[in-house]
C-alpha cells in the first residue's frame, strides 16, 4: 500500500490490502480462518471489522490480497486524521498474525 487512501466521514469504502511477509513476498491467506481489521474511533475505542462478520472478503489467497468494505455508518465513527493507520490480524487456525499499516489512511470529516 503506498497511496493514501482518503475517507470521508459517513462515505462507503472499500480498502483493497496486499499483505506480505518480512521478505516483502506475498503473504498467502489460503490457510485464514478468520481475520480483523482495527480502526480508531472518534472515542478512540476500536472499530472491529472481520472476515467471518461478512467486513472482510479474501479476493487471491496466494496473492495475500483482500478487500475490507467499511460502511457509512462505520466511517462515520472513525477519527479524523491525515495520518491514520490500521491493524490487520490473521488467524490460521490458531496461529496469529498482526500486520500494522502506518499512516496509510486520510480520514476526512464531511463538509455537507
Amino acid at each position: 500500500m503506498s497511496d493514501k487512501i482518503e475517507i470521508i466521514k459517513g462515505d462507503d469504502v472499500k480498502i483493497d490490502v496486499f499483505v506480505q511477509n518480512e521478505s516483502q513476498s506475498p503473504y498467502s491467506l489460503a490457510n485464514v480462518t478468520e481475520a480483523k481489521a482495527c480502526f480508531i474511533k472518534d472515542d478512540d475505542t476500536s472499530l472491529e471489522l472481520t472476515l467471518t462478520g461478512g467486513a472482510i472478503v479474501i479476493e487471491d489467497a496466494a496473492e495475500g490480497h483482500l478487500r475490507i468494505t467499511i460502511g457509512d455508518a462505520d466511517t462515520a465513527l472513525l477519527k479524523a486524521n491525515d495520518e491514520a493507520s490500521f491493524e490487520l490480524q490473521i488467524d490460521e487456525s490458531g496461529d496469529k498474525q498482526s500486520f500494522q499499516f502506518i499512516e496509510v489512511l486520510d480520514i476526512k470529516e464531511r463538509l455537507c
